[in-house]
């Protein structure tokens, strides 16, 4: 299965963002840019964010990356986005001798700054072709800016998490990383899925309606089938005790038998089922709401 990653920043929401990102990708690399933006951790969350940072690094699920280290390879949306950065930043000086009240902030075009960085990070670990690497974002590019086909890996990533579920503070890293490997096949058909997206011109309209609608036929097809499993339920477990009841009084251990391998074989029809269902692509996304469903 091919690889994704992301490149972020650290801050203190880094790792409630990664949580959700963590469902799809496989690795962070996490830059020290805003360190030196005269940015530095509260004590209030050094201590458990470190620990998590170490849990994760032990794992190989992150990497650190200094972002003087790694020459950055000029992208069409990178240039658009230092156009929007000097647009931004024109606007901020003039509004400021104008006296405009509603001015840019300072931190608005320090978010900017950090997307560019960012997204020349990730152009450069894309170079090898190796695997997918996204930016993690805070603003968007503006628009008209992804309008080129095909649609970014970028694009259609962040909007396929917003259909992820968003693991909250009491949800543990090992979980995540568990149901990660436990769905790994789902996981693979579903990132086939979106890179299939990326193979055409698409809004991030329209990308959002192809992940919900092969989200809801999916839905709709494992409502069919659980309605199926309960009926099957009840046939063995509610009807078939009295006759099993008789066959061990009668030491009957064929008809035993068969009703345990009636059991299995519904198990196996009911897979084949969820295997051939419309809209498998996304049954990763429907197995991870159904996990998580406590988040919000």
């Amino acid at each position: 299965m091919r690889e994704m990653h992301g490149v972020i920043s650290l801050n203190p929401y880094t790792l409630a963002i990664m949580k959700r990102y963590a469902l799809i990708l496989d690795k962070f690399y996490i830059t020290d840019l805003e360190k030196e933006l005269s940015w530095h951790l509260p004590d209030e969350f050094a201590s458990s964010i470190n620990a998590d940072l170490q849990f994760l690094q032990e794992r190989g699920i992150i990497a650190w990356l200094s972002h003087k280290s790694i020459p950055m390879n000029q992208t069409p949306e990178m240039e658009t986005h230092m156009g929007h950065f000097r647009t931004l930043t024109e606007q901020f000086l003039n509004d400021i001798q104008a006296g405009a009240e509603d001015t840019p902030r300072p931190f608005e075009l320090l978010d900017v700054v950090n997307d560019v960085i960012l997204r020349g990070l990730s152009a450069k670990l894309n170079a090898d072709g190796a695997q997918d690497t996204v930016p993690i974002c805070r603003a968007d590019l503006p628009s008209g800016a992804s309008s080129n086909a095909p649609t970014s890996v970028h694009t259609v990533v962040r909007v396929a998490v917003n259909s992820l579920p968003v693991p909250d503070d009491q949800c543990a890293w090992q979980d995540i990383l568990d149901f990660r490997t436990e769905q790994r096949d789902k996981l693979w058909a579903f990132r086939r899925f979106l890179r299939g997206l990326t193979t055409k011109a698409q809004t991030e309209s329209e990308i959002q309606d192809d992940i919900e609608w092969t989200l809801n036929e999916y839905a709709h097809s494992m409502k069919v089938h659980n309605l199926k499993a309960s009926q099957s339920f009840v046939d063995v477990f509610l009807i078939a005790p009295l006759e099993i009841i008789e066959n061990l009084v009668k030491f009957n251990w064929s008809k035993l038998a068969n009703g345990l391998l009636s059991v299995n074989k519904r198990k196996v029809e009911l897979f084949e089922a969820e295997m051939k269902a419309a809209g498998r692509e996304c049954a990763y996304v429907f197995d991870a709401k159904k996990k998580f469903r406590n988040s919000p």
